[in-house]
């Protein structure tokens, strides 16, 4: 298979072009060749595939002919797509409700591939849970509650703890034996700006957690005034703070909460790992290849922008591109 992707009309250093920029590189990786730059230098590759589509003409020596399309968001640009409905062999959307809404324009149902655009995010965020209190050997803070839920999950790949406060030396001990991610700040009082210092490691946190029950933390406080989600025990002055999810108080209550925390980290990171360049365009591939289009469609309610000067000037620009074949 030989494949050009064609930016006419289109800047390549938009955001979409960066995206097939990154397509060509993964299909080159699956063994495909692939070029990519604007109609002019096409050379009879045999699918030839157009991510500009108000700006694009079919190519008559191509085996077959993709558009991509984005933003239908008006009626002048209805009335175009409409009149390149039967010019190509298939029609490549930004999702699934787009690929919906041509097929309520009466497009061939054969030829709509809903796709829901790649992401291009390399760095997930872990997910930052914060505790900003001094560890006792006495176990107060009930502290080892942590080590048991870590205990029973494979959880490294998705989080970072970070302390602040002495005294967490040996339960900092137990998550390196769990390969835990962790970062322990031991300030002293006498730190210049010690207060300020907590602050700056506070605000990147997801979390603030806050496991024991002996009367609160003044860090809960500071959590709540950084709009960050509070996981704490529904004890004393914690219980004043409106709209704190997570409160628990006891230790089946605490494994719930981080339950549930947990598991939308971890959909969040499947939800990224599932849209990847590398996913995307193993369903372009298939879509180039012919592969039957089982998708089910529905007819949709849509509604179009009015048009204004503006967007009449950029249609009126688009013809006289396509009349006169100018380059971008």
């Amino acid at each position: 298979m030989d494949v050009f992707i064609s930016c006419n009309g289109m800047d390549p250093n938009w955001i979409v072009g960066h995206i097939f920029k990154d397509l060509q590189f993964e299909l080159i990786k699956n063994g495909i060749q692939c070029s990519f730059g604007s109609s002019d230098e096409y050379n009879n590759q045999e699918i030839c595939f157009h991510v500009g589509w108000a700006y694009s003409k079919p190519e008559l020596k191509a085996n077959k002919n993709f558009l991509f399309i984005t933003h239908l968001d008006d009626k002048l640009k209805e009335k175009h797509i409409l009149s390149l409905k039967d010019s190509y062999d298939g029609f490549i959307t930004m999702s699934k409700s787009d690929a919906d809404y041509l097929y309520t324009l009466g497009f061939d149902k054969d030829k709509i591939h809903g796709i829901d655009l790649p992401v291009r995010n390399k760095y997930i965020k872990p997910l930052s849970l914060g505790i900003f209190s001094a560890c006792y050997p006495d176990g107060r803070k009930n502290e080892n509650w942590i080590i048991d839920f870590l205990s029973n999950k494979n959880l490294n790949k998705y989080l970072n703890l970070i302390y602040i406060g002495p005294g967490w030396g040996n339960h900092i001990r137990q998550l390196e034996k769990l390969d835990i991610s962790f970062e322990w700040h031991c300030a002293s009082r006498n730190l210049k700006s010690e207060y300020e210092f907590q602050q700056r490691k506070l605000i990147n946190l997801d979390y603030y957690f806050y496991l024991g029950d002996d009367g609160g933390a003044m860090g809960t406080y500071d959590a709540y005034a950084n709009n960050i989600d509070l996981l704490i025990t529904n004890q004393s002055y914690h219980k004043s703070i409106p709209d704190a999810r997570y409160r628990f108080n006891n230790l089946d209550e605490f494994t719930l909460n981080m339950e549930e925390i947990i598991n939308k980290h971890i959909k969040k990171v499947n939800f990224f790992e599932d849209k990847g360049i590398e996913s995307y365009t193993h369903m372009i591939i298939n879509i180039f290849r012919g592969q039957k289009n089982t998708t089910v469609f529905k007819n949709i309610n849509h509604k179009h922008q009015k048009i204004n000067s503006k967007r009449i000037l950029s249609s009126i620009n688009r013809k006289f591109y396509k009349l006169f074949n100018i380059k971008y």
